[in-house]
């Protein structure tokens, strides 16, 4: 079946939302904000042809905006955590002192084979 451009269009923004909230792609934040973002782009080309009423199509524009920031914020974003030195605490002989040492990077590799 071959899919029109709009439909071609709105597939492609499902995939980018899917993308971007980290979700599937028939997941409902992912067809609403798809849906949104591709309401904002036919509302653009009305603006740009000429064809509606400029207020109406500024109004319905902030109000796909509003919509299209809550889904998008409604996700936390992605964050990678990277360990990069490691605190080891060691006591003094002498005095009984806790005291912490900063280890040196270690590679993944090293990592794995510590780990249990």
């Amino acid at each position: 079946m071959k899919r029109t451009a709009e439909a071609q269009r709105l597939h492609e923004l499902r995939a980018e939302a899917a993308a971007e909230l980290n979700k599937p792609v028939d997941d409902d934040g992912v067809v609403m904000l798809s849906a949104h973002r591709y309401s904002r782009e036919r509302l653009l080309a009305q603006l740009v042809d000429g064809t509606g009423d400029p207020e109406r199509i500024s109004e319905k524009l902030m109000a796909v905006g509003e919509a299209i920031r809550e889904l998008s914020l409604s996700t936390p974003p992605k964050v990678e955590l990277v360990i990069v030195a490691k605190k080891e605490v060691q006591e003094c002989p002498q005095c009984g002192c806790k005291f912490a040492v900063q280890k040196g990077r270690e590679s993944l590799e090293e990592r794995q084979r510590k780990a249990p």
